[in-house]
C-alpha cells in the first residue's frame, strides 16, 4: 500500500516517508526512517507502527494538531541485513535495498544553473546559462546513465553580479517576488525535478548561495509552494557556506531559522549543509547541541590544495564520530576541480580559472579524484562532487559547458566507475 487514509489522517509514500540515507544503503549504515502524517481534522493522536519486512521495530503515539503535519522517526542498524526489504509505517510501504558495501564512486553532485557573470573563474558560465529546459532534462539523463542518483541544485536564487554594491537577488524561475535571472531556461528546476522523477533521482533544492546570501524564509516559502508536488524533491540544501574552524554564531545561528522554516513545511525532508575547514572544538560542540541540519557534508578542499587527503579523511572521521552520536548523518563532498595558475592563463586579469582536476594525477594519481573518493568512502554514507556542471560533460553534449577538459574528466570518471562497480 502506498497511501494511508485513516479518518482525519493521511500519509502518502511518495511524499511522507523518507529514508536517510536513501536506498540503497550499506550494511555499516544506521538507517533513519522518517515519517510525516497530515491531520485534516481536529487535534488528535495517532499510533504509528514502523515495520521492517513485517516485523515491528518501533511504535510511537503521535499527537498532531489539526491542519498540520506530525513527524516521527526511528533508527535501525543495517549490519547483517544485505538484500531487499520493505519498510512500512501504518501499512504505507517503501522499498529498501541494503548492500554489503559501496565502491568509491559518486552518488551524485551539485548542479549550478547560472553563476554571477562577474565570477570570472567560471569560464563555462555563458554555455551553462544557455541551457534550455530540454538541455537540463538531457543532462539529468546523462548523470543517471553514469550511475548517479542524487542531484543538489546549488541555488534556486542567485545574483546577476555578486560584486554589485546594491546587488539584487534573482530567481531561476518566474517568481512573484524576485526578478528572473539571465538564463535561457524558463524553469530549469522544474525540468530537473520532472526528469529526476523518471530516472529515480533524489533532488535537494538550495536556499541561499555561496556569494554572501544566507537565504531567507521568503525563499523557502516560495520554493516549497512551487515545487512541493514533485516526488523527486527529497530535501533542502543550505547553500551559505560556513567556516568550521573559526566559529561565528551569527553565521551559524541563522541556519536554525532556515531549518525551522523548512521543517514547518515538510518535516520529513532532510536538510543538507556543506561547511568548510577543519572542525574546531566550538563547532563540534555546536553541532552536538543544535538541530540546524540532518546531513553534514564537508567540502574536502583537496581540489583547492588547501587540505591533503590525510587531512580530508581526518575531517570526515571527526564529524562522523560527532554527528552519528546525536543521530545525524555525514556525507562527503569531493572537489572535482583545480584552479589554474593565473600568470600562465590570463596575465591581464590575473584570473585563476576553475577547471577539471589535473593536479596530482588528475583522475588517478598520488592525490587524484579517485583517491579522494577512496579516502572518504569509509566515513561517508554518500559521496557527492562539487560540481557536475562545467566539470563533467558527456561526449558531444550541447551546449558544451566546460568543453574538452570536462568531456575528458567525465569519460575518465565513467570508465573508472564502471570498473569499480563491476569489481565491487
Amino acid at each position: 500500500m502506498d497511501k494511508m487514509l485513516c479518518g482525519k489522517f493521511r500519509m502518502d509514500a511518495a511524499y511522507d516517508i523518507a529514508l536517510l540515507p536513501y536506498s540503497p544503503v550499506m550494511e555499516r549504515d544506521t538507517l533513519e526512517i522518517r515519517c510525516q502524517v497530515f491531520n485534516e481534522g481536529g487535534d488528535d493522536t495517532l499510533e504509528l507502527v514502523f515495520k521492517l519486512d513485517g516485523d515491528v521495530i518501533h511504535t510511537e503515539p503521535l499527537f498532531v494538531k489539526g491542519g498540520t503535519y506530525g513527524f516521527a522517526r526511528c533508527r535501525i542498524p543495517m549490519c547483517g541485513r544485505a538484500g531487499t526489504h520493505t519498510v512500512s509505517v501504518n501499512g504505507v510501504c517503501v522499498p529498501l535495498e541494503v548492500r554489503p558495501d559501496a565502491p568509491a564512486v559518486l552518488d551524485g553532485g551539485f548542479v549550478m544553473m547560472g553563476p554571477p557573470n562577474d565570477r570570472k573563474a567560471l569560464q563555462f558560465t555563458p554555455a551553462l546559462k544557455s541551457f534550455t529546459d530540454a538541455d537540463w532534462k538531457a543532462y539529468v539523463r546523462a548523470m543517471a546513465a553514469a550511475g548517479m542518483d542524487c542531484l543538489i541544485v546549488m541555488s534556486t536564487h542567485q545574483y546577476i553580479n555578486y560584486q554589485d554594491e546594491n546587488k539584487q537577488l534573482h530567481a531561476h524561475f518566474d517568481s512573484e517576488h524576485f526578478p528572473k535571472t539571465d538564463i535561457t531556461a524558463k524553469d530549469p528546476i522544474a525540468a530537473i525535478l520532472e526528469e529526476a522523477e523518471v530516472q529515480n533521482i533524489k533532488v535537494f533544492l538550495g536556499i541561499g548561495c555561496a556569494y554572501g546570501n544566507r537565504g531567507s524564509v521568503e525563499e523557502v516559502d516560495e520554493v516549497y509552494a512551487r515545487y512541493c508536488g514533485y516526488r523527486a524533491f527529497y530535501g533542502w540544501y543550505q547553500a551559505k557556506e560556513c567556516n568550521m574552524q573559526h566559529f561565528d554564531i551569527g553565521e551559524w545561528g541563522f541556519l536554525e531559522v532556515l531549518a525551522q522554516r523548512m521543517r514547518s513545511h515538510a518535516p520529513v525532508k532532510p536538510i543538507l549543509n556543506s561547511p568548510y575547514e577543519m572542525p574546531g572544538p566550538e563547532i563540534v560542540d555546536y553541532i552536538r547541541r543544535i538541530d540546524f541540519c540532518d546531513i553534514l557534508m564537508p567540502q574536502d578542499w583537496v581540489g583547492q590544495k588547501r587540505l591533503n587527503l590525510q587531512q580530508s579523511g581526518e575531517m570526515l572521521r571527526i564529524l562522523k564520530d560527532t554527528y552519528e552520536a546525536v543521530g545525524k548523518h555525514v556525507w562527503a563532498n569531493c572537489e572535482a576541480f583545480n584552479f589554474t595558475e593565473a600568470q600562465s592563463v590570463n596575465a591581464e586579469t590575473g584570473t585563476n580559472f576553475m577547471v577539471p582536476r589535473f593536479r596530482d594525477g588528475g583522475m588517478d594519481g598520488e592525490e587524484g579524484f579517485i583517491q579522494q573518493m577512496e579516502t572518504v568512502r569509509p566515513y561517508a554514507e554518500k559521496i557527492m562532487a562539487f560540481m557536475l556542471t562545467g566539470l563533467f560533460l558527456p561526449q558531444g553534449f550541447t551546449p558544451p559547458a566546460g568543453g574538452p577538459l570536462a568531456e575528458k574528466q567525465f569519460r575518465e570518471y565513467t570508465e573508472y566507475a564502471a570498473k569499480a562497480r563491476k569489481n565491487g
